[in-house]
């Protein structure tokens, strides 16, 4: 019996060529479900997964247009709390308490300026959790923190809106 016939089978069977075929796709199989899993990395997590990497920092936010039993109200160690009872804000400091002012007509000149002292402006430091997200940014509750935002504190005794002044540049502490 011939290795190889005539009509070129192998051991009068298989034609050659079609072993050849054959042994080439199944060679291909390891290298194409490699290919595969390579190539389908899974997408990185959506921010809200990030989220949980909380960090506290230090920032200061100025309460303007407060009436005096509001202000009397506002201590140190007021905090405000999620809904699982954790602290997610809290006054470390209270940097000045002042004559609320008000500009008129625009400028930013102290002849524009009026005092109003039925009123008052509060400057305090506070220590707020804020949630990582991708590009160097940090979220509070929900919001990209920068100068000039808008944050509403909710202690116990009151609630009032004030506006971020500046964060520092450094973390406080990491949870």
């Amino acid at each position: 019996m011939k290795l190889i016939d005539e009509k070129g089978r192998l051991f009068g069977k298989v034609n050659v060529i079609d072993l050849l075929v054959i042994l080439f796709i199944i060679s291909l199989t390891p290298m194409i479900y490699y290919g595969y899993k390579i190539f389908n990395v899974p997408p990185p997590p959506p921010p809200s997964s990030l989220q949980n990497y909380q960090t506290k920092i230090q920032v200061f936010i100025l309460f303007k247009n407060l009436p005096d039993k509001i202000v009397k109200k506002i201590t140190v160690n007021d905090r405000e709390l999620d809904g699982n009872g954790k602290v997610i804000a809290e006054i470390v400091g209270i940097e000045k308490i002042e004559p609320n002012t008000l500009l008129i007509g625009g400028g930013q000149k102290e002849h524009n300026m009026i005092i109003d002292n039925t009123r008052s402006q509060v400057l305090v430091k506070m220590l707020i959790s804020a949630n990582a997200i991708t590009n160097n940014q940090l979220l509070y509750k929900g919001e990209v923190i920068s100068e000039g935002k808008m944050i509403t504190f909710k202690a116990d005794k009151y609630t009032i809106e004030g506006i971020l002044n500046r964060a520092s540049a450094h973390y406080v502490s990491q949870d």
